[in-house]
């Protein structure tokens, strides 16, 4: 396999450096209780067929893990339980918004080349009072 199956498990622990202030970042809000799609494109490099997505909040945690031609593996925590989904491929959707998913998302997709296309996002929750 190409991929180390360490990169296929949803919700494990990873330490990086902060996702802040980032190159290609992308600030969007939404109202509490409804719907964002948090957009990553997928661009295929020169001879590359093949991609790994890993969708995360914050500094750690790991929110969605997908191989090109597979479903998507969600992180099993309760309060994220039906509220993720993949649209597009690779754009994460998250409904039902709550002000816990303020903050920080990154997308990396890796293609079986070694080529890493990540994008930043900052998502504000507004209250809707």
């Amino acid at each position: 396999m190409l991929y180390p199956t360490s990169m296929l498990t949803c919700g494990q622990q990873k330490s990086r450096q902060k996702t802040q202030q980032q190159p290609n970042s992308l600030y969007l809000s939404a109202n509490l209780g409804s719907t964002q799609v948090l957009p990553c494109e997928l661009k295929y490099p020169h001879n590359t067929t093949n991609y790994v997505l890993e969708w995360q909040k914050g500094d750690m945690k790991t929110l969605v893990t997908k191989m090109d031609g597979y479903r998507g593996t969600f992180n099993k925590e309760e309060s994220l339980k039906g509220r993720l989904s993949l649209v597009k491929k690779t754009s994460l959707q998250i409904s039902h918004i709550q002000q816990s998913d303020n903050g920080w998302y990154k997308c990396d997709i890796t293609y079986d080349s070694g080529t890493v296309n990540s994008t930043y996002i900052h998502l504000t929750v507004r209250s809707t009072y």
